[in-house]
């Protein structure tokens, strides 16, 4: 059983991302525990001021990590993987009972010193807006938790 946290920037505003947000977690749930937290998006007007914003959220994302070994941080210089790769990488934590912790930044994207805390991992070469991406990382979840099930899945 896999337990994760998925640590968000900002809250799913559109009913169809909190549908399929839903859908996903509904799928999730006989394969292990994933809790999601949301943490306030710092606003910011003009673009000078996007650094400062994205420090002050590492702020409120660091009290959260507990160890780099555990923590996956969504990130477009991160490592690309297949879905079967990364069910392998999933069954990692599994098999340690290790809680592994996901972070999907805001808008502005993360902190550099966030995306020292942790692993790199890429969706793809495309840009996602941040709330498409963490639908993107529960159904790439789903997806490797029933492929290390052993169910079959569409390649």
């Amino acid at each position: 059983m896999l337990k994760a946290k998925v640590i968000v920037i900002g809250k799913l505003k559109e009913e169809g991302y909190r549908l399929l947000e839903q859908e996903y977690l509904k799928r999730l749930k006989p394969f292990g525990k994933i809790e999601i937290v949301e943490i306030r998006e710092t606003p910011y007007y003009e673009e000078t001021a996007s650094e400062a914003a994205r420090e002050e959220e590492a702020g409120k994302i660091e009290k959260l990590l507990v160890t780099k070994n555990n923590t996956v941080i969504l990130s477009e210089e991160g490592r690309q993987m297949s879905s079967a790769e990364f069910a392998k990488f999933l069954s990692s934590f599994e098999s340690t009972g290790q809680e592994v912790v996901f972070v999907i930044g805001s808008s502005s994207g993360l902190s550099g010193r966030i995306k020292k805390q942790g692993k790199l991992v890429s969706l793809g070469k495309i840009t996602l807006p941040h709330n498409l991406a963490r639908i993107v990382l529960l159904e790439q979840i789903y997806r490797g938790l029933t492929i290390n099930s052993g169910k079959i899945y569409h390649k």
